[in-house]
């Protein structure tokens, strides 16, 4: 490369990091306005660039370099503390959409290295940037919390275990999990939202948000469990119902809320142009998030609500999914 092309490159570099906002694939991305959530983006960008780990995999006889959003999952190999995760689907997926507007060269670092590992895509986890042709909402996975691993791989001083997470479609599923799952119910809303569907896509959110029904969803939460509860601000679904209950009763002082199912649903609703319908709850959801932020600049798996509603206490370890899905929702553009 000549002195001339390493210039222009440059310039170019500059420039683009000089836009405010950036369309790669699917969705448009602008920085926030606001100063203090632009800080709190960039901080969650810091953590996703300084988690990348890249190494060499052996897939299918051949062996690649790849690149990996990493970091140490306590529930996966504790015994082995200088193994860590990287899953390939979410946490690196989801990070190379988000960080084509603060990093694009880890971005398409990360996205060339998703596909020579085949896993730019499990036809659920990527309807949050793109078209699928069929959704798959039931995991197949021997382990349902972590997936499968694909193989492991050395990086500097640390393993890595490489996973992804496989699902395939069931019409029982697609009908039964996002009725059940806060995740879910927003993966089918942007399916139906991609195929052209979109009021039946924005009723469904509705529901969730909607005062009447969620009070008679407390009253017999098995039917359909996913609501927003707006007394202490909580996103209640299947896996929250049974921690809520006690909350509700006064057997617990806290509630437990998982910050990615948070983000998923804030990034769907600003996606689908639901801000003004529910302003409100929209910004206690984003306000809630912003407080769960570490130091280090990543979200926590989970964060705990107390009995007032007000404090936010987050637990001590970030995970690239969260972290990765919250800076999508903060600054996805309104279709």
């Amino acid at each position: 490369m000549t002195d001339k092309q390493s210039f222009l490159g440059m310039c170019v570099q500059v420039i683009l990091l000089a836009w405010t906002s950036i369309s790669n694939g699917q969705e448009t991305l602008a920085m926030p306005k606001d100063e203090v959530i632009s800080v709190a983006v960039n901080n969650a960008s810091d953590w996703l660039a300084a988690h990348v780990r890249t190494g060499r995999l052996t897939v299918d006889d051949r062996e690649v370099l790849i690149s990996v959003i990493a970091w140490k999952d306590p529930t996966l190999n504790p015994e082995l503390p200088n193994r860590l995760a990287g899953y390939a689907i979410t946490d690196t997926l989801w990070a190379s959409y988000a960080l084509t507007l603060t990093q694009p060269k880890i971005a398409e670092e990360l996205g060339e290295s998703l596909k020579n590992i085949d896993c730019l895509g499990n036809s659920m986890h990527e309807v949050i940037w793109r078209s699928v042709s069929s959704i798959g909402h039931k995991p197949v996975d021997s382990d349902l919390v972590h997936g499968r691993s694909i193989g492991v791989m050395a990086s500097g001083d640390r393993m890595i275990d490489v996973r992804t997470f496989t699902v395939v479609a069931d019409r029982e599923f697609e009908v039964g999990h996002p009725l059940l799952f806060a995740e879910h119910a927003a993966y089918q809303s942007l399916y139906e939202f991609r195929l052209g569907k979109q009021e039946s896509a924005r009723i469904r959110l509705r529901s969730i948000f909607q005062k009447g029904i969620g009070a008679a969803r407390d009253s017999n939460p098995s039917e359909n469990p996913v609501r927003w509860q707006h007394e202490h601000g909580l996103l209640v679904d299947y896996v929250i119902q049974p921690e809520y209950s006690k909350f509700k009763k006064g057997e617990s002082s806290t509630c437990r809320q998982y910050a990615f199912k948070l983000a998923v649903l804030l990034y769907t609703c600003r996606l689908l142009g639901l801000n003004s319908e529910f302003p409100d709850e929209l910004d206690l959801m984003h306000r809630r998030l912003m407080a769960a932020q570490l130091p280090s600049g990543g979200i926590p798996h989970f964060y705990d609500i107390d009995s007032t509603g007000t404090r936010v206490m987050p637990c001590p370890d970030a995970t690239g999914e969260a972290t990765a899905i919250f800076m999508l929702a903060e600054t996805v553009v309104e279709k």
